[in-house]
């Protein structure tokens, strides 16, 4: 076999290279194909040294003769050899220098690797094959291949192509992975080991959220055991961001627990690994929606109702009381948790107190005969509340209050007269929706009817499997509410104040300034735009803290400020700015916090912005910053104004020597110049085009309305400064719009223009109409004007006379006639300047025809 490879890896004849592939590349490997008999030391020294090699030499011989068969023998190569060890080699050959056209070529057979062909479960079976094998490192060598699989995409991004790969939807990448484990033949423990590792190394490869919506989808639809039993053997590294997923989206802790019913077994060796991640999830994370921490108790209780004995549930029930249920009461009650931590991680805190109670501890106790006492609690509990009533604050005063009343009620330890029961009275906040969803139980909140304050509102089923039970309803009115509260409470009475007192005679200390407290930059987009609400003078401090941060939080969290983005922009272009001795300063952050929002959820913000701009009853300076918002959007989305200033006539101005024509023979020393030399132009990624006829049409169509409005009237200087700002900004957007599927037409829009102002009486827009019209010489792709000349170097115009009739022109004379006979300085030197460009481009475009 060895001398059948070296022959082929020497050989150069076409036909002998087609036969040596076919029969050392098909697996699995047989004698009448090569003629002889293989042992299991040449199969393994084939695919261990001479495979990578044979491979790399068939690439580079298509590579150079890519004739219709040689193509196919790569084809043949993807479709019939070894799953593993041809991706292992296709990879390996992506990471090392070869040319492009070959890693193009490769990177076109892994597409059909994992699309055309679905060699996904082929490379399992390999592994699986290959691990059985070699027995004493069998976890080494599956995490590698697992590594392998998942790190495809990461390959292949290192090879420009024209068209988006593949491997760039990490949805569809994923799912073809995973869809795969169900048409996996072998159940045996290295195959649920090797699928647990993929969904490890996919989640650290940055799919969780994918991996995550597909394993819920499945779960609902079939059965959960495969992926309960493969889940097990997620690695430790991976455990925190794949599990964490899953108790965030499954819509019921049923669902949950089938999922990971493995990992709540005691005797499981992950129990403990699974108890410090919800630990973790706890009392480290976050979660502002969701059933994670009900998912999480909800599945404890399943656990230990389905124990084989009393003593293992009992075993399990403590275990998880102590390590999850009585940290939460302890930080919940202690003093410095109350004083430090925000409000939001306060109610989070209490999300978790409350679900230990009411879906673990009670329904354990109430349903299992697990003599779970309560006695040992109270002492936290009472104090817990007493801090919580300590507190200035009137949100965690109420926090206390109202679930201390809640505790104390379901834990029975009220006397039986009901003047001695625990009764506060407080103003039912807005953040107590968040609160109060948690008193129900999962399974008696479908009854639930809807009643006064301390009832507990209605849940409907799709509200309880709904991934985003309750919990972050009123979210943008929380800091509005603090305010508002925080301030009459210093009119009220407090619930340790004596009415009958006499406080007259003390001296009231000094009020201390809440600009201290409250001006300090927001961490998160919420409160920063809950902060720009504010509209009382004393709110000053905070609206401009959060006006001056906003900015930087929209660009450090993309995706949480495109769910906000309407909202952001609703603010910034309908609220007053706050009162400050630096309008101008504020002036700038509300446009590039603005900006920013245009830039992360462009497609949002264009339409909303050019709907504004369109409607009646704004003021002039609200459109004119909607139109400088809407420039500066486009401009750093096409890569910054200094990208912009850079672009060159055309993207292919590679023409050797179009610089200078040659003079006849009596003058060969002598070159004449028609255009300075241009070096050929910066690969630039122009975010902007897929957006461009967004910003672009919306606002042409206003174009009319101003038109009229700008020519005669009271405020025809006005609509006329606005008109010729709105031109300015379309040719902006146009020079922004390069390689976008409408440039053409938006070029044949703006030419359109011409007729409709080229006499406008304000010399503002007529200079407007002539920076469009040079915008679109100057800066149309050669390809555009190859296919259509007509565009500027043909292009009729009607333009109207001094007699109401109509004179056919075209866009040069056009441009000599502005440049010798407008009645304004400027318009004539931009006319004369559009003209030169005009001719530029005129020889470029007769050069490149021949």
């Amino acid at each position: 076999m060895i001398n059948l490879v070296n022959d082929f890896l020497t050989n150069a004849d076409k036909k002998d290279i087609i036969k040596c592939v076919k029969g050392l590349v098909h697996y699995p490997l047989k004698h009448d194909r090569l003629g002889f008999r293989i042992t299991k030391e040449d199969k393994k020294l084939l695919y261990d040294k001479y495979f990578h090699q044979i491979m790399v030499h068939t690439f580079k011989i298509v590579n150079e003769l890519p004739t219709t068969e040689m193509l196919s023998l790569c084809r043949f190569f993807t479709e019939f050899s070894k799953g593993d060890i041809w991706l292992e080699s296709a990879c390996n050959l992506l990471s090392s220098n070869i040319v492009s056209t070959e890693a193009h070529l490769l990177v076109v057979e892994l597409e059909k690797f994992f699309s055309e062909f679905n060699r996904v479960p082929d490379f399992i079976s390999a592994c699986i094959d290959d691990s059985e094998i070699i027995s004493d490192s069998s976890q080494l060598f599956l995490e590698s291949r697992a590594r392998l699989l998942a790190n495809v995409p990461h390959y292949v991004a290192n090879v420009k192509r024209e068209n988006p790969s593949y491997f760039t939807v990490g949805s569809h990448f994923v799912k073809n992975i995973l869809s795969a484990f169900e048409r996996v033949s072998n159940t045996s423990q290295n195959t649920y080991q090797l699928l647990g590792l993929i969904v490890s190394h996919l989640c650290l490869a940055g799919y969780s959220k994918y991996v995550s919506d597909f394993i819920v989808e499945q779960g609902q639809h079939n059965s959960a055991d495969i992926w309960s039993k493969l889940l097990i053997h997620t690695n430790k590294k991976s455990m925190e961001i794949c599990l964490a997923s899953l108790a965030k989206e499954c819509p019921t802790p049923q669902k949950y627990y089938a999922l990971l019913s493995r990992f709540l077994e005691m005797s499981s060796p992950s129990f403990d690994s699974y108890m410090r991640l919800c630990r973790r999830l706890f009392y480290i994370r976050q979660f502002k929606s969701g059933n994670t921490v009900r998912n999480i108790f909800n599945s404890f209780f399943m656990a230990v109702s389905k124990c084989e004995t009393l003593e293992k549930s009992t075993c399990l029930a403590t275990r998880v009381d102590e390590d999850l249920g009585l940290p939460a009461l302890r930080v919940w009650s202690d003093i410095n948790s109350i004083q430090t931590a925000s409000l939001e991680r306060r109610i989070y805190l209490s999300q978790i107190l409350i679900s230990w109670i009411i879906d673990f501890r009670d329904p354990v106790r109430a349903n299992l005969s697990i003599n779970l006492s309560n006695d040992h609690l109270l002492p936290d509990v009472l104090n817990g509340i007493s801090n919580h009533l300590g507190s200035p604050r009137i949100e965690i005063r109420t926090l206390g209050m109202v679930i201390g009343e809640w505790i104390v009620k379901i834990f029975d330890w009220s006397p039986g007269d009901e003047n001695q029961k625990l009764k506060f009275d407080y103003e039912e906040l807005n953040f107590l929706s968040h609160i109060r969803p948690y008193f129900v139980p999962l399974d008696e909140a479908v009854d639930a009817e809807s009643g006064d304050h301390s009832s507990v509102p209605i849940q409907t089923p799709s509200s309880l499997e709904s991934p985003k039970i309750a919990l972050n309803l009123l979210e943008c009115k929380i800091k509005n509410e603090n305010c508002e509260t925080a301030k009459q409470a210093l009119h009220k009475l407090d619930s340790d104040d004596d009415p009958d007192s006499d406080n007259d005679s003390l001296t009231p200390l000094p009020s201390i300034s809440s600009s201290n407290c409250y001006n300090k930059a927001p961490f998160y987009l919420r409160e920063c735009l809950d902060g720009m609400l504010l509209s009382k003078v004393e709110d000053n401090p905070v609206n401009i803290a959060c006006t001056m941060s906003a900015e930087k939080l929209i660009y450090a969290h993309p995706e949480a400020a495109q769910e906000l983005a309407l909202e952001f922009a609703r603010v910034l272009v309908h609220i007053e700015p706050p009162v400050t001795p630096d309008p101008e300063q504020i002036a700038r952050a509300r446009h590039d916090a603005l900006v920013a929002i245009g830039v992360v959820a462009p497609k949002k913000c264009a339409r909303y912005l050019t709907s504004e701009f369109c409607q009646s009853g704004y003021s002039i300076g609200q459109r004119m910053n909607i139109i400088s918002s809407l420039t500066d959007i486009a401009c750093k989305l096409y890569g910054g104004k200094d990208a912009l200033l850079s672009q060159r006539f055309s993207s292919n101005h590679q023409i050797a020597n179009n610089d200078a024509v040659t003079a006849n023979n009596d003058h060969k020393g002598k070159t004449r110049r028609f255009c300075k030399k241009r070096p050929p132009s910066s690969y630039i990624i122009n975010k902007f085009a897929p957006f461009a006829g967004e910003f672009f049409f919306p606002l042409l169509k206003s174009i009319p309305q101003l038109s009229l409005s700008s020519a005669k009237g009271p405020f025809a200087h006005q609509d006329a400064s606005l008109l010729a700002s709105l031109l300015a900004s379309l040719g902006t957007i146009y020079a922004c719009s390069s390689l976008s599927s409408v440039q053409a037409r938006m070029a044949d829009e703006l030419i359109n223009l011409i007729p409709l102002f080229h006499r406008h009486p304000e010399p503002a827009v007529r200079r407007a109409l002539h920076i469009v019209v040079g915008t679109v010489i100057t800066t149309t792709p050669l390809e555009i004007l190859s296919s259509k000349p007509e565009l500027i170097f043909r292009k009729s115009i009607f333009l109207s006379g001094s007699k109401k009739n109509s004179v056919e022109s075209t866009i040069s004379s056009w441009l000599k006639s502005c440049s010798l006979s407008d009645s304004d300085a400027e318009c004539q030197l931009l006319a004369s300047n559009s003209l030169s460009a005009l001719c530029e481009r005129f020889l470029e475009w007769n050069h490149s025809k021949q």
